[in-house]
């Protein structure tokens, strides 16, 4: 059982799953965009991901403070997408860990991304007032509401973006770093690019608790377009392999271990999917999402995956 701890803040909620273990989980809107994980080893306190903006990201400094007495003592970025690394200005004080790969694609990505987008705050403004104006047409209830949350996001990074420093990691590991504490122990753990170039988790053997980042989802479809998708599977196959109780996932609410396999089946159905597609000369736009996947957050992804899949499969010769 799940207890929720109450804790204000507009960006996430937070979920205890067990003594000193807490999973942020995003709210639709806020500056989080993605999960993030507080875990009080006993003697130091681990930080897992950072959301999207450093709002959010002050949010869970505060948050990590009350929930466990004490500094937080090193953060992880899972991988290198913005909405898991952009609060790391908020916890200068303490080592920030990535892989070396990861830290690298950061490097490259960022500080021209960061700046551009800055540079687009005007045309930002724009579209935010386009939307306002839409939003009070709207005569569709559903239809307003997912408006009003879109809005909701991109206010959030038009206050957000002046303020935002690009933070990179300043340690990096290989494949394995052990975290002892006094009362846990966590690894965290690569695989190597499933999701993105480099997917690192970090892993409760004794609680059972798996902090996925993305290369786990639950009720969301996965974006597939920045990794290779045949390597995730290879990767979860590895994670099917741990004793897990429950999994945070990088986007979704907390799951079980079933949450690894339904990745897995989404993955293999959208790759049968996309080459059943070419072979046929059907349109994409024309198929349906699988019934287990129709209820997922971010459908728009399905067919963004489907056509990756279909120009990865035509480039190397279909299967």
């Amino acid at each position: 059982m799940i207890n929720r701890e109450l804790v204000e803040s507009s960006h996430f909620t937070i979920d205890k799953l067990g003594e000193g273990i807490f999973a942020a989980i995003a709210k639709g809107g806020g500056g989080a965009v993605s999960n993030a994980g507080i875990i009080d080893l006993g003697d130091k306190t681990l930080i897992f991901d950072t959301f999207n903006s450093h709002h959010a990201a002050l949010d869970l400094a505060e948050t990590a403070e009350k929930l466990t007495n004490k500094p937080v003592s090193f953060v992880i970025n899972s991988h290198w997408h913005g909405d898991h690394i952009r609060g790391n200005q908020c916890f200068r004080g303490a080592p920030i860990i990535a892989s070396l790969a990861t830290r690298t694609k950061m490097i490259e990505t960022h500080p021209e991304r960061i700046s551009d987008q800055k540079a687009k705050i005007p045309q930002l403004l724009a579209h935010i007032e386009k939307l306002e104006k839409e939003c009070k047409t709207e005569q569709d209830s559903a239809k307003a509401k997912k408006l009003r949350i879109q809005l909701d996001f991109l206010k959030e990074i038009e206050s957000s973006l002046p303020k935002l420093e690009f933070t990179p990691p300043n340690i990096t590991f290989e494949q394995r770093m052990i975290f002892s504490g006094e009362s846990k122990t966590a690894i965290l753990q690569t695989y190597g690019g499933g999701h993105t170039v480099c997917d690192a988790f970090l892993y409760l053997p004794d609680e059972k608790i798996l902090f996925a980042g993305d290369l786990v989802q639950v009720q969301n479809h996965p974006l597939l377009s920045d990794g290779s998708p045949d390597v995730w599977l290879a990767i979860l196959q590895k994670l099917r392999n741990l004793e897990v109780h429950h999994v945070v996932p990088g986007h979704g609410p907390v799951g079980t271990s079933s949450a690894i396999e339904n990745i897995r089946h989404y993955i293999a159905s959208a790759f049968e999917l996309a080459v059943f597609s070419a072979e046929k000369g059907k349109d994409l736009q024309c198929v349906e999402i699988p019934g287990p996947f129709q209820d997922w957050e971010a459908g728009d992804l399905f067919y963004k995956n489907l056509e990756f899949l279909q120009r990865k499969n035509l480039h190397h010769g279909l299967r």
